[in-house]
């Protein structure tokens, strides 16, 4: 078959295509939806992951960084509650990554030991006051 016969019937197949869409509306809507809803969120899932996980840490040498805990053999006089996660290791203690304010304050000034420190928290519902403003 020679390139023309070629385009010939590759036209012919289009055509045939255009004029069975346009027989059938609803179910080319119905397809192209489909379509554009896989594509989109095939797209937005690996966007993501590819963000989150697979990109490297924003830090010079991320092999030195370090997750903090703290870790009590018995109840522990200082921290009364906790709001978060905590691990109970049976007849060994307690152990878990929060930390009061006042000793994430106490490691920040500690510039001996650390060369970057940032805390976090989960943030569920709190108030955000913007000039004044609560929302």
């Amino acid at each position: 078959m020679s390139i023309f016969g070629f385009l010939e019937q590759t036209s012919q197949d289009i055509r045939y295509a255009l004029r069975a869409m346009a027989k059938n509306p609803l179910f080319t809507a119905t397809a192209a939806l489909s379509l554009a809803l896989g594509i989109g969120a095939n797209t937005a899932i690996y966007s993501f992951m590819d963000a989150i996980m697979m990109r490297s840490l924003p830090a010079a040498p991320p092999e030195q960084l370090a997750i903090l805990e703290w870790h009590s053999a018995r109840r522990s006089a200082v921290v009364r509650g906790i709001n978060g996660s905590a691990r109970r290791y049976g007849k060994t203690g307690t152990t878990s990554p929060n930390f009061p304010y006042s000793a994430y304050q106490i490691l920040r000034a500690n510039r001996q030991m650390f060369s970057t420190l940032f805390a976090y928290t989960y943030a569920q519902n709190f108030n955000v006051i913007a000039r004044g403003e609560a929302e």
